[in-house]
């Protein structure tokens, strides 16, 4: 997903606060099928399967590019920090 799709809930939505993700960071979900048998949807387990190799996209740039965008809404960002590294 583009940076530019990524920004189209606060074109649209116009919220006055949002997170912002400091970092890229992997979901590993890929293990929970083991941990429940009951899944309402059938895509349900492919999706958390295929967690074992998706990272969501956050560089430099990214942030970069995000942040100058909001400069032109209302939206501010609170940062989301995972780890002492994401400062």
């Amino acid at each position: 997903m583009t940076v530019e799709e990524r920004m189209k809930p606060v074109i649209t939505f116009k919220p006055e606060l949002a997170s912002l993700n400091t970092r890229s960071m992997n979901f590993g979900l890929y293990p929970m099928p083991n941990r429940f048998q009951d899944f309402k949807h059938e895509w349900e387990v492919k999706h958390l399967e295929n967690s074992w190799d998706l990272v969501f996209k956050n560089t430099f740039r990214d942030i970069e590019k995000i942040l100058l965008f909001s400069n032109s809404h209302s939206t501010r960002f609170e940062f989301e920090c995972y780890d002492i590294s994401h400062l």
